[in-house]
């Protein structure tokens, strides 16, 4: 998909976001006189969520939330007063998660509207990389090229770009013309600020699109950083934005451990795992903080320096950024404005629109939130279920004559990335949903694929659910098609216990090491299998094969098309679309989603 010239009304908006940036710009420069109180406002993880979305609240009701224009008002409600002694920052994955991550590479919305806010600097994180280098290079130069206005920095210390390797010329080149930098020196509050960015180990997992681009040791390069920042730069704090991540288990926590390893940091803003800290974690003399995912919250820290020449919290507040506040007209006026591109560089290849209907739920589909670490305590959802269910329906629906049984569906709660409130269900509901992934016919999504197994490597997939899930959530698996039970108490990669495959006719069977069974996933499942093998020491390994049980070759056989005279893939965000849209019309005139997925089913039982 190529870049279009901006309209009349696209520039008037890139135009009056110059004259915002030199107000702040001006505003900034003219702080003077002794160090007073520094405001911190801080997001991460806002995954392309420009527009504001529905979600599920605690008494069965509906709150609207999030949406740049609320957050921009929240910013500069925050700010008055006080510009000189704010900074505004992010922790990186700014991109990837709503339908305006489709124009990304053409535009850059992202990147302009954080530019158009107010925010000084973010940094990558893993999904800045979903799409490879490439559509990476594309959207740092568009985001040069429309951001009239200004731009947040963007901090990378440990990503290493090789300027002599070939396939990296081009992005090397957007890169640096960006540009992308090791770090920034900020004057705010009457303090010198040095501020790096980190890729964590966790994270840099979730980037083999990267590839050849890399990430270097996170606390070496926060080492590294600290020493240059407070030695050579002479600066008087130190601001992380990392995209590492906190855990529970405080052996993994990653940024608790960056801060106990590198006593140099003031305040770390920690993304990646999508947490909301209502209390900030203090390490030694550092401040970690995250504010959750989405844009559905704005963090705030205010420190004032001690004479000792650290820092001390005097008001932390996680903000919500909900219906009450007003919206920026400017911000909401440039959001809207590229819906009909949306519509024309990619909805338009599946014959939909920006906020088309598709259904109607009387119940929300709710699904645990990681941000408040409700992922360890819950098995199963009745929105996986949909999701595995609306596999096998749209294969089958694709296939006609020649569909061929499915006998397991399957999906990694990494995939399922929001859920879905109850009334009227649209197109980029279902996108949201299912937004990760670049599918091999250049569009966003991954594809659905299918292929074989035997019973004894379904058995091997299944601990990603037994052993890996209970130390990394997003490894949790939705299934349809069979079920399956396994002991928690039993060794490592041995815990999948009793297997059963259920039939078209709703008896089981058991699950037969030896036979072939038809196994449909998506594409960023099967291209990890190899990171698989290797997180797990070779225990999980699958070789997809074909009918005959040879192994497939080109894997790119394995992808359903949802038009195979255009090469379009059915991608899983489309799979779901269509499923919802099967179901029979409701009294609200849409199809109504069965009352059976308002509860899991009892496919995976954990023994006690």
């Amino acid at each position: 998909m190529h870049g279009k010239g901006l309209s009349k009304k696209k520039s008037f908006f890139y135009s009056a976001s110059l004259l915002v940036f030199l107000c702040i710009g001006l505003v900034a420069a003219a702080q003077a006189g002794p160090a007073h109180n520094l405001v911190v406002l801080f997001t991460h993880d806002m995954h392309s969520n420009l527009d504001e979305y529905a979600v599920p609240s605690g008494d069965d009701k509906v709150v609207i939330t999030g949406g740049y224009a609320r957050l921009s008002t929240a910013i500069r409600n925050e700010r008055k007063g006080k510009e000189g002694d704010t900074l505004v920052v992010d922790a990186g994955d700014f991109s990837m998660g709503t339908l305006f991550h489709t124009i990304r590479s053409t535009y850059a919305l992202e990147l302009v509207a954080m530019g158009m806010m107010g925010y000084d600097a973010t940094t990558f994180g893993n999904r800045e990389f979903e799409f490879g280098p490439g559509p990476l290079a594309h959207c740092l130069l568009s985001a040069k090229s429309h951001g009239k206005g200004g731009l947040p920095a963007i901090i990378a210390s440990n990503t290493v770009v090789d300027s002599h390797a070939p396939e990296l010329a081009s992005f090397h080149k957007a890169y640096t013309g960006y540009p992308v930098v090791l770090y920034k020196i900020i004057k705010r509050a009457g303090l010198k600020i040095g501020l790096f960015g980190l890729m964590g180990k966790d994270a840099s997992i979730y980037a083999p699109e990267a590839q050849p681009v890399k990430f270097s040791d996170s606390v070496d390069a926060a080492r590294a950083m600290v020493d240059l920042l407070r030695n050579k730069e002479k600066v008087n704090m130190v601001v992380c934005l990392s995209h590492c991540g906190t855990w529970p288990d405080k052996n993994i926590s990653e940024d608790e451990i960056l801060a106990k390893a590198v006593p140099g940091i003031d305040v770390i803003v920690s993304g990646h795992t999508h947490t909301i800290l209502d209390s900030y974690i203090r390490v030694g003399n550092s401040y970690v903080v995250s504010s959750g995912c989405y844009g559905g919250h704005l963090g705030r820290l205010e420190l004032t320096k001690n004479p000792d020449g650290s820092f001390k919290a005097v008001d932390y507040r996680i903000i919500p950024i909900t219906s009450a506040l007003s919206k920026d007209q400017q911000i909401s006026g440039l959001i809207d404005s590229f819906k009909k591109e949306i519509d024309e560089e990619y909805l338009s290849y599946f014959n939909y629109h920006y906020g088309q209907p598709l259904a109607h739920s009387a119940f929300s589909l709710a699904f645990p939130d990681w941000s408040r670490e409700e992922r360890s305590q819950c098995l199963i959802s009745g929105l996986g279920d949909l999701v595995t269910d609306a596999f096998i329906y749209a294969v089958k629906n694709k296939e006609g004559k020649d569909y061929q049984d499915i006998s397991l569906a399957i999906e990694g709660w990494g995939q399922i990335r929001v859920p879905l409130a109850k009334g009227t269900l649209t197109v980029d509901d279902t996108f949201r949903l299912m937004a990760l992934g670049l599918g091999q016919d250049g569009l966003a999504g991954s594809s659905l694929v299918t292929f074989r197994l035997t019973g004894s490597e379904i058995k091997s997939l299944l601990e990603l659910e037994a052993t890996l899930a209970p130390v990394k959530e997003d490894m949790r698996l939705q299934i349809s098609g069979m079920r399956f039970s396994y002991d928690p108490k039993a060794p490592p990669f041995a815990r999948v216990k009793k297997v059963e495959v259920e039939k078209a006719n709703g008896k089981l069977e058991p699950l037969k090491d030896t036979r072939l069974y038809r196994v449909c996933t998506n594409w960023k499942t099967l291209a990890m299998r190899d990171t698989l093998k290797a997180l797990t020491g070779g225990k999980i390994v699958f070789i997809p094969k074909d009918e005959t049980g040879k192994p497939i070759a080109d894997i790119q056989t394995t992808r359903v098309f949802a038009d195979a005279k255009k090469s379009l893939e059915l991608k899983e965000w489309l799979a779901v679309a269509m499923y919802v849209q099967s179901f029979p019309l409701g009294d609200k005139g849409l199809a109504e989603v069965p009352l059976k997925y308002s509860l899991p089913q009892t496919n995976i039982t954990k023994l006690k």
